[in-house]
């Protein structure tokens, strides 16, 4: 029930106040596993992926200090399943992970 209601909100959200449009939809697998990569143009891009691939389940891979600000970790980690990435060397952990 979370997930609708946080996917309504920010649709209706992106639709309403940023004339979010979607093209390509139809090229995300409906059971496939599948990775999507942002060029991570603003702030915007992880909740606009998470709205606009809804009903699919998104993981995101996230820096290690944004899990550190407090509130903020546990709402990433539980509500978006996000999972943290070391950005200073090769994080092999994170990459299993994702793969």
């Amino acid at each position: 029930m979370w997930r609708r209601a946080t996917y309504l909100f920010l649709y209706s959200y992106f639709r309403l106040f940023h004339r979010l449009k979607i093209y390509g939809k139809e090229n995300i697998p409906k059971k496939a596993a599948f990775i999507m990569v942002s060029n991570h143009m603003s702030y915007y891009d992880p909740p606009l992926i998470w709205a606009t691939s809804y009903p699919r389940i998104v993981n995101f891979m996230a820096k290690e200090q944004l899990f550190k600000v407090p509130g903020f970790g546990l709402l990433i980690r539980l509500h978006f399943k996000a999972f943290p990435v070391k950005t200073d060397r090769i994080n092999k952990k994170a990459l299993s992970r994702a793969i």
